[in-house]
């Protein structure tokens, strides 16, 4: 593979105009995220980040080719299990992809197999034992669009408040924590996580964390390190920068210089 140089643009990589109007009705049904990302029929490789934050995924490449990490990916849809490390995604000309994230534990809605099994996983559908209404959708084409897709999978997602939820897990430090809150034993949560996400709560909370941390580098460029380990719990800012290169592969100084970290997702 010739290594990639060119950037993916903000104008081919960003939340789909037509998605954000239903994007709060969904979101109750389980969606938290649908983006897309295009290059021109002339554009060599061009790269972006694709980041870790414990959710499952779906990827539907339409037309072109492009790697995720090293996994060559060719059109078709792929089902992307809890990430723990964040991937270069890097697309050849001609290009067009479309992804998706749920919000946590919505995996076990799709997916026959054990959770633990799909961590760091990008699975075509047809490789895997789904359910029927994700296998079916494995006939995606351009001919159905993909806001059609997601709103058809999101309505066989279950309509009341997940059990785990990112802002749970924000305000509880630990599995007691947790556990207290929901009026659950730490042992049941512990289990829900890797039954249904495939980690332990304590991996998700470091995700989510950092990816917290992200948000906040994205948005606000100058923002003091410091200060942002302090303001999300990290025990001071070697271990912020500990953690944040363990998931992100950058330490938060080297992402927050990054061109391309106000575009990736």
């Amino acid at each position: 593979m010739t290594s990639p140089t060119r950037i993916l643009s903000s104008q081919y990589y960003r939340p789909l105009s037509d998605f954000a109007l239903h994007i709060k009705a969904l979101s109750v049904g389980g969606v938290a995220q649908v983006w897309q990302a295009r290059t021109g029929a002339e554009q060599p490789y061009s790269q972006q980040l694709l980041h870790a934050d414990a959710r499952m995924g779906l990827l539907a490449l339409t037309q072109g080719q492009a790697y995720l990490g090293e996994q060559l990916l060719t059109p078709g849809l792929y089902i992307t299990g809890c990430q723990q490390h964040s991937k270069v995604l890097s697309c050849a000309a001609g290009t067009h992809l479309l992804g998706a994230r749920f919000h946590l534990a919505a995996q076990g809605n799709f997916i026959r197999q054990p959770a633990a099994e799909m961590v760091n996983q990008c699975i075509r559908i047809d490789d895997i034992d789904t359910a029927p209404q994700l296998h079916r959708a494995a006939r995606f084409s351009e001919a159905q669009p993909f806001f059609d897709l997601i709103k058809t999978l999101s309505s066989h997602l279950p309509r009341q408040q997940q059990v785990l939820s990112g802002a749970a897990i924000e305000v509880c430090a630990s599995t007691a924590d947790l556990a207290e809150q929901l009026g659950k034993t730490p042992r049941t949560i512990e289990r829900y996580c890797k039954h249904h996400i495939g980690i332990s709560l304590r991996s998700i909370h470091k995700l989510q964390r950092v990816a917290r941390a992200r948000e906040r580098i994205k948005h606000q460029r100058q923002t003091s390190l410091t200060e942002l380990s302090y303001a999300l719990n990290f025990a001071d800012q070697a271990h912020f920068s500990r953690q944040f290169k363990q998931v992100v592969g950058l330490s938060p100084r080297d992402y927050q210089q990054l061109k391309w970290a106000n575009r990736s997702a």
